[in-house]
This record gives structure tokens, sequence and C-alpha cells, in this order.
């Protein structure tokens, strides 16, 4: 047996492992987006959902924007236009319904439509993932879409129904953000009752490990074949 032969053979090997790492890393990216399930029912999603923290905005004058809630661990970004925060209002001030007392979360400062744009909140530590996220949609006429994200990949989306519905999303993989877009209406929508729960965010190298025990039994497996 030629040492060249053996070269070529072991250049075989590299390529097929390498192959079946790609095909292993590539099955769980795709097992990430099927790892979350919704919910449209408050109960069953706090079931769900662990060891959730509420925020009803009741504590928070009308009329202030808020940058983050330290209660959820949770900070926000500008609106779409660069310069303002979601703000709490009075919902005699904008419409709609409220789930707790009579204050409510709007993507807007002021009354007037059209909205300013989706609300995308990420937790304050680091190191911490949204695992479960739920809320009320208040607007009267109006329907919002929540979506969880990892590092720009969609984990779960779901929109609510018209007027007062509760949507809410549990996830197996932690995201770094989740996003509240308008859906059907005039763009200017209202929330009450924000519960999430947060969880340590998985190192890189555990996906990396995973996708080697994966890769391990597979061989394993057709050896014994």
């Amino acid at each position: 047996m030629s040492l060249s032969w053996l070269g070529s053979l072991q250049r075989r090997s590299e390529i097929s492992i390498a192959i079946g790492f790609v095909f292993v890393l590539g099955s769980l990216v795709q097992t990430i987006g099927v790892m979350a399930a919704t919910y449209t029912d408050e109960a069953t999603w706090r079931a769900a959902a662990g060891s959730w923290v509420l925020e009803d905005f009741e504590g928070i004058s009308p009329g202030t924007q808020v940058s983050s809630l330290p209660g959820l661990g949770v900070s926000f970004d500008t609106l779409n236009d660069n310069v303002t925060f979601p703000s709490v209002q009075l919902r005699s001030s904008t419409g709609g319904f409220a789930v707790s007392g009579s204050n409510i979360f709007l993507n807007d400062i002021d009354f007037a439509t059209p909205g300013r744009g989706p609300i995308t909140l990420q937790p304050l530590n680091s190191g911490d993932g949204i695992t479960a996220i739920g809320y009320w949609n208040t607007g009267g006429d109006d329907t919002t879409i929540l979506m969880l994200d990892r590092h720009g990949n969609p984990l779960e989306s779901l929109e609510s129904g018209l007027g007062l519905t509760f949507v809410g999303i549990v996830s197996a993989i932690p995201a770094t953000n989740a996003v509240i877009s308008p859906g059907m209406g005039n763009t200017y929508f209202t929330i009450d009752d924000l519960q999430l729960t947060l969880g340590l965010i998985p190192e890189p190298s555990t996906f990396i490990l995973a996708a080697f025990v994966l890769l391990g039994m597979g061989f394993r497996r057709k050896k014994r074949a």
C-alpha cells in the first residue's frame, strides 16, 4: 500500500468529516428555529414561561419615555425616528383598552398617527437572553407582531388578534432581543402587562460541542452497521 494512497484516503476522510460537521451545524440551526412555542392564552403561557416578571406600567407617569425597565431587566431601542423611546400613556388618551389600571405602553410620544415603528427590547445584562415574553395587545383596531430573534436569526413570531388579545412565546433557545412590530392597522399601537423570563445565553462552544457529539454519534452508528 503506497503512502500516496494513504494520504488520499486521509484527505477524503477529512473532507467527509468537514461535510458532516457542516451538516450537523446546519441541523442545529434548523432546530433552533423550531424550539419555540406560541401562546394566545396568558395562563398557559405563564405555566410554560417559568419565573416570569411583570410590568403593568401603573408605576410610571403618563408621558414618560422608557429607555429601560430594570425590574424586567431589559432596555429599549429608540423608535424609528432614532430620537424617541416608547412611552407610557393613559388609555383614555390613546384609545383602545387597558388590562391593569389605566396606563398602557405606546410606540409613539404624541397621539398622532402613524406610529413610530417597532418596539425593540433586549436584556440589560449581555449574558442574559429572553426565554419567554408575553403581553396584551390593547389597540382597538390594530394587531401587533411579536418576534424573538437571536443575533439576526428569527426564532419565532406570532401576530395578535384585533382588540384585547394576549400573545406570548416561550423559546428553548435564549433570544438576544425581542421585537414588537405593528401589524394590521395604522401602525400606531399600544400594549399592556409586558411580562418575560430571562435566562443565560449558552456560549458558542456549547453549540460546537453539541455538533461534535452528534457527529460522533453518527460515526458510531455507521460503524456498528
